[in-house]
C-alpha cells in the first residue's frame, strides 16, 4: 500500500469519518491509524473466509461499503487480495508470501542458513530457499559466497509461479501429477505448451533437478532440486544461482550433485525437527 493510503482520516477526504468500525478508536491505541487497522480486518476476514462477497466484508469488519469497496480495490493493487468470480474476493499472492516468509523461526533460520551457506561455499554462487504457497514459489532464506556475490537479484519474499523458474519447476515436477497437471492448465495456455511442459517435468523428476535461464531475472542462470520427505509432500526447493556468463549450463550440471546432496541434509534436518515443512 502507498504511503497515502495511511494517512489520517482528517487528511483523507473521501475518508467515512462516522464509521462504526472506529468508535473505539482512542481505547490506548495509537491515534490516526484507522486506515491500516481498516485494511488489517478486511485481510483477516479474507483468510478466514474465502471467497467473499463485499456485503460479507462490510458485515464481519463493521465498515461502511463506500470504506470496505475503496480499500479492497487499494489490497487488489497491491497483490494482498484479488477478485473471485462475479463478485467475490479471495486472498492475494501477498498474503502467502507473509505467511511463508515467516516460517523460518527463530530456531529453524540459522541451522538452516548454515547448510545452504555450506553450498554457497561449496559452489562459489548463490543458493536460495523456496517454499510453496498454493501455486507460488516463495523465497523465505538465502545464502551467498563473498567472492561471487548476485547482489541480491532476488530478495526474501519474492514469489513466482511454480511453472516458471528452476526452482518453481522443481517442486511441481513432484507432486501428484493429477495436481501438477491442475496448476499447469491455469497458467499455460495452448495444448501444446501444456503438453511440452508436463513433459519435461516428467524429465525433471526423473533426473532430480531443473534448470532454467533469464526466466524471472534476465541474465541468471540457476539448477534447483526439491526436498524431499518420505510420508511428506513436497513443498521445498533449494536453488543455485549466478550470473548465466559466469554460471554456464555446463557448470550448473556440474554442481547437481552437491544441490542434492544439499537437499537430502535439510530433509534429514527437517526430520530430526519433526516439522513437515519449515513450520
Amino acid at each position: 500500500m502507498t504511503r497515502a493510503d495511511f494517512e489520517t482520516d482528517a487528511a483523507d477526504p473521501s475518508a467515512d469519518p462516522a464509521d462504526p468500525a472506529d468508535s473505539a478508536a482512542d481505547n490506548g491505541r495509537v491515534r490516526g491509524a484507522e486506515t491500516a487497522r481498516r485494511a488489517l480486518r478486511l485481510i483477516e476476514t479474507l483468510i478466514a473466509e474465502q471467497p467473499v462477497r463485499l456485503d460479507t466484508l462490510v458485515e464481519r469488519t463493521g465498515l461502511t461499503k463506500s470504506t470496505a469497496y475503496r480499500l479492497m480495490r487499494v489490497l487488489q493493487e497491491e497483490g494482498y487480495a484479488e477478485k473471485f468470480g462475479h463478485d467475490g474476493y479471495r486472498a492475494g499472492p501477498r498474503c502467502a508470501v507473509f505467511a511463508e516468509v515467516g516460517a523460518l523461526n527463530v530456531h529453524t533460520y540459522a541451522p538452516v542458513r548454515a547448510i545452504l551457506q555450506q553450498l554457497s561455499r561449496a559452489t562459489g554462487e548463490t543458493v536460495t530457499l523456496h517454499q510453496r504457497a498454493g501455486d507460488l514459489a516463495i523465497l523465505v532464506a538465502g545464502a551467498e559466497d563473498e567472492t561471487h556475490a548476485l547482489r541480491m537479484v532476488s530478495t526474501l519474499g519474492e514469489s513466482n509461479l511454480l511453472v516458471r523458474g528452476a526452482s518453481g519447476l522443481a517442486v511441481l515436477a513432484h507432486l501428484d501429477p493429477a495436481e501438477a497437471e491442475r496448476i499447469v492448465a491455469r497458467y499455460i495456455e495452448g495444448r501444446t505448451d501444456r503438453a511440452e511442459l508436463l513433459d519435461r517435468l516428467r524429465t525433471i523428476a526423473g533426473r532430480g533437478f531443473a534448470v532454467s535461464s533469464g526466466v524471472n531475472h534476465p541474465g541468471v542462470r540457476g539448477i534447483a532440486a526439491p526436498v524431499l520427505r518420505d510420508g511428506a509432500p513436497t513443498t521445498m526447493s533449494v536453488a543455485v544461482v549466478g550470473p548465466a556468463e559466469r554460471f554456464t549450463e555446463q557448470r550448473a550440471l556440474a554442481v547437481s550433485s552437491q544441490l542434492t546432496a544439499c537437499c537430502v541434509r535439510l530433509a534429514a534436518y527437517f526430520t530430526a525437527a519433526g516439522q513437515g515443512s519449515m513450520r
